[in-house]
């Protein structure tokens, strides 16, 4: 018989925090659920640890791969899960308390939902999505408000990702942003609970994270396919609402690829960045752009004080009020 839930966890180099992502997982009141653990080649004890949890737990699977990337992972764990829900989380957090599952999986059943969404905290601050909460919306209904990225945010049933053959991108190292909107679009049931039930890690040593390295070419490479996952999105889409939630999604992830444009400061991040501007940016769009490179590029390449550059500044307040 399927699980009601199958819990997808994508592991690399995680040794440190593993254990307690697991404990929360199998701490939890509700048990109808299967874990699916795909190790990417850590090369750290990660693989053993889970080993050792798969040999206690029946409903627990472990596969080993190369190291192929998050994309890869994740998409491997999904072909695999049987569950009525799917649900992702990282290798380094932990489920807030010992009820979500049972929380996620009554409500998702009560209002018949595609996607579930929630809010998560870090060990210093909570983060609130401004999604109204207990309304359910479709997908373009929800574009049009504030989101978050990672798939741990959501619980989201299978039929529904399998109708859409969602799969992360595997190309790229840091895979929620691209995946978001295109995960969200086509839902017919969506909603939003204002409620913490996710522990982010962000403190401590755990340099796998993709999320703590933004000033490279592979994180400049995920914002530069997320931009263009919006324009597409923005051109085929007939709602006005939604052409401007797009327009202003792109614009910020384009700040994203402007901003690791001037810190990288080499030939290739610049193509990405001017093959970007190409896209249809309006001409203020593209001068608060060009500000935004300025400013980064005097304050973490040339060491320069913001104050040296008072009207770069001026314009970065404005790139504020314009998003």
């Amino acid at each position: 018989m399927a699980p009601k839930i199958s819990i997808v966890i994508p592991v690399y180099n995680s040794q440190d925090f593993l254990s307690s992502c697991l404990d929360s997982v199998f701490s939890q009141t509700f048990k109808d659920v299967e874990l699916i653990c795909v190790n990417d080649g850590s090369t750290d004890d990660s693989y053993n640890i889970l080993e050792k949890y798969a040999k206690k737990h029946s409903n627990m699977t472990v596969i080993n791969q190369d190291n192929y990337g998050i994309g890869k992972a994740t998409n491997r764990g999904i072909q695999e899960a049987r569950g009525e829900y799917l649900y992702s989380l990282d290798n380094d957090d932990t489920l807030i308390d010992d009820n979500v599952l049972l929380f996620l999986f009554k409500t998702a059943e009560e209002f018949d939902l595609d996607v579930l969404t929630f809010n998560y905290t870090t060990e210093t601050q909570v983060t609130r999505v401004k999604q109204p909460s207990y309304k359910v919306m479709t997908g373009v209904e929800y574009l049009q408000g504030e989101y978050i990225p990672p798939l741990w945010s959501k619980l989201c049933r299978l039929e529904y990702i399998r109708t859409i053959n969602f799969k992360f991108r595997e190309d790229l190292s840091f895979v929620d942003t691209e995946a978001v909107p295109r995960l969200l679009l086509n839902a017919q049931r969506i909603m939003h609970v204002d409620k913490v039930l996710y522990r982010w890690r962000r403190l401590g040593n755990n340099t796998s994270s993709v999320s703590q390295n933004l000033s490279n070419l592979k994180s400049a490479s995920a914002y530069s396919a997320t931009t263009l996952t919006y324009d597409e999105i923005l051109h085929q889409a007939s709602n006005s609402h939604l052409k401007a939630a797009m327009r202003r999604e792109r614009y910020k992830a384009m700040v994203e690829v402007a901003r690791i444009a001037a810190v990288v400061n080499t030939v290739e991040s610049k193509k990405v960045y001017d093959d970007l501007l190409a896209l249809g940016f309006s001409a203020f769009e593209r001068f608060l752009l060009r500000n935004e490179v300025k400013f980064f590029y005097n304050t973490y390449f040339l060491k320069k004080h913001k104050i040296t550059h008072p009207w770069v500044y001026l314009f970065r307040k404005l790139n504020k009020l314009f998003t």
